[in-house]
């Protein structure tokens, strides 16, 4: 994939923009967007899975045969619920800091709270922060 935009001459690996539709694909593993945008994205998501659960959990329980394919289709789902959980996933750094900021969710469970306190403390000791500076400083961000 060609690289392109404001990153282009840096050593990021950012290739371009994405679209809505690519936001669930599996393909992109860092998103970067304001905190307005990126809040609302991630709420809806989170919003919308909730919903899907529950009906899910309705219709699979109303008739003989839903529940017997959700018996068979069961570890599916568990491995559905354990990728889209967030406390399952460290807290994401927040950029623009001079020291180590992690962010959780505001419904962080202790595993969730175990999982961000572990990450901070990898960010730390790999001097994340230091590094992003210094690749930030280094790179010719180019204006697009």
């Amino acid at each position: 994939m060609k690289r392109t935009g404001c990153f282009k001459a840096s050593h990021f690996n950012f290739f371009r923009n994405i679209e809505k539709r690519e936001l669930f694909a599996g393909d992109i593993d860092v998103i970067i967007g304001d905190d307005f945008t990126g809040n609302i994205a991630l709420k809806v998501s989170e919003g919308l899975f909730d919903v899907v659960e529950t009906f899910l959990q309705k219709e699979l329980s109303s008739t003989f045969t839903t529940k017997l394919w959700y018996l068979v289709s069961r570890r599916a789902y568990r491995r559905l619920q354990e990728h889209v959980n967030y406390s399952e996933y460290s807290a994401p750094p927040l950029f623009g800091a001079t020291r180590l900021c992690v962010t959780g969710h505001g419904k962080s469970s202790v595993k969730a709270i175990r999982n961000a306190i572990a990450t901070a403390c990898r960010f730390t000791k790999g001097d994340l922060i230091g590094s992003f500076k210094k690749e930030i400083l280094s790179s010719t961000i180019m204006r697009p």
